[in-house]
């Protein structure tokens, strides 16, 4: 319960984030199979923030498993 008292803004970052990606990997997919070329301008910021919010959940699934195995690792 410690842990997740210290790390709650992480967890609710990598969730909001993860949510993102979700929603861009929706927009991708929906593209792909609808045959259509990204037009608009609206269609460009989405996709901006797909790939941002993608590379943060994995920036933040990396941290936060080499700090997990850190830990592991010196006790």
């Amino acid at each position: 319960m410690n842990w997740l008292k210290e790390n709650w803004t992480n967890i609710f970052l990598f969730l909001w984030a993860s949510a993102w990606t979700a929603g861009g990997i929706y927009f991708a997919v929906d593209v792909v199979l609808e045959n259509q070329r990204i037009t608009t301008w609206s269609q460009v910021l989405e996709l901006f923030v797909f790939l941002n919010f993608a590379a943060f959940v994995v920036y933040s699934g990396l941290k936060t498993q080499f700090k997990i195995f850190n830990e592991w690792r010196e006790k």
